[in-house]
């Protein structure tokens, strides 16, 4: 996942900031030594500083910047990533890295970093779609198991009903309230009771 958000990220700022005066720097010559870093940058994008790098001032700089500052280090190993993820993110930390040197701002590397975002869109679709396969999955399941549930409960309250209403009648034929009758019996009433009539 971390990976995914890399490349959305990098791919999705660099392809917004083409038309921009950018530059791009690389991590590892920031922590050996920003002073040049910095300087260059000023030189590529027109910046003034307040205070210039090679300032004595600027010492304070280096209390808090050293090669040691890493989150992660550029590897594979240990990970558990698709490999055409991998193949996808190798080529645009290629291209990236090779825009630190103005130089490289051609149509040529613009278009393998072109390739490489269709190609992580192309990935985020599919993941998204099969995200949509599982859940209306989890969903269908779900209702299922929920009418399933529910037609157990009232199966259950039926039998509770059932259950109490014969307890009622007996108790009621226990004072006399009423008298137990066959089906036979009912239909043999109900005849005599026309021939009655």
């Amino acid at each position: 996942m971390s990976l995914a958000r890399w490349l959305n990220s990098a791919l999705t700022s660099e392809r917004g900031s083409r038309s921009s005066r950018r530059a791009f720097v690389r991590y590892p010559d920031l922590l050996a030594d920003w002073r040049p870093v910095m300087l260059a940058l000023a030189d590529q994008l027109g910046l003034t500083y307040a205070v210039d790098p090679n300032d004595p001032r600027s010492c304070a700089v280096d209390a808090w910047i050293e090669p040691t500052l890493r989150r992660h280090e550029p590897t594979w190993d240990g990970l558990s990533v698709p490999s055409r993820l991998v193949e996808i993110a190798d080529e645009s930390w290629a291209c990236l890295d090779s825009l630190a040197d103005p130089a490289n701002e051609t149509r040529d590397v613009h278009a393998r970093l072109d390739r490489c975002y269709d190609a992580y869109v192309e990935i985020k679709t599919e993941s998204w779609n099969l995200v949509q396969d599982e859940a209306r999955a989890a969903r269908y399941l779900s209702n299922r198991l929920a009418e399933r549930e529910a037609r157990e409960a009232v199966a259950r309250k039926l039998v509770r009903l059932r259950r109490r209403a014969k307890r009622a009648e007996a108790e009621l034929q226990r004072h006399g309230l009423v008298v137990p009758t066959s089906k036979g019996d009912a239909d043999s009433g109900s005849e005599s009771g026309s021939d009655r009539a």
